[in-house]
């Protein structure tokens, strides 16, 4: 069953412990997040998973207005994907259509331990990301 586990100004996380499901919904559509905020969202991430031991994960960016920049992804390569990536089978974003936006995810993922995560897909819609995820699951 999908519940509400942790909200902040920019991201909701809902879990389906069931399935083993991460849901992260991004809704920052303003571009007023800050790097701190965005550390700190990343950091709720990395709880939530190690806690939860989710193997799957949705991440939805389609409001997502923060550009990542080259620091910031190093970061979480070295804080973040370097422990989740032992944990997450997959992951599927949905991204958006701010196109430096979607650039900036996909180059935070291209970040050397964002490559060790066994298989990430991108997706236009929340259902063919759901879908893909749960397929052979």
């Amino acid at each position: 069953m999908r519940r509400e586990l942790k909200k902040t100004e920019y991201v909701t996380h809902y879990g389906d412990l069931e399935i083993s499901l991460l849901e992260q919904i991004w809704e920052n559509e303003e571009e007023n997040m800050t790097e701190e905020d965005y550390k700190n969202d990343m950091k709720n991430y990395l709880y939530l998973v190690t806690i939860y031991n989710f193997k799957l994960n949705l991440i939805n960016t389609k409001f997502f207005a923060y550009f990542i920049n080259p620091e910031v992804q190093e970061w979480v390569d070295e804080n973040i994907f370097l422990i989740t990536k032992n944990i997450v089978e997959k992951i599927a974003f949905v991204v958006p259509t701010n196109i430096v936006a979607q650039i900036s995810i996909e180059q935070t993922m291209e970040e050397a331990n964002g490559l060790g995560y066994k298989k990430v897909a991108y997706f236009d819609t929340n259902e063919e990301a759901r879908f893909w995820l749960l397929e052979n699951n």
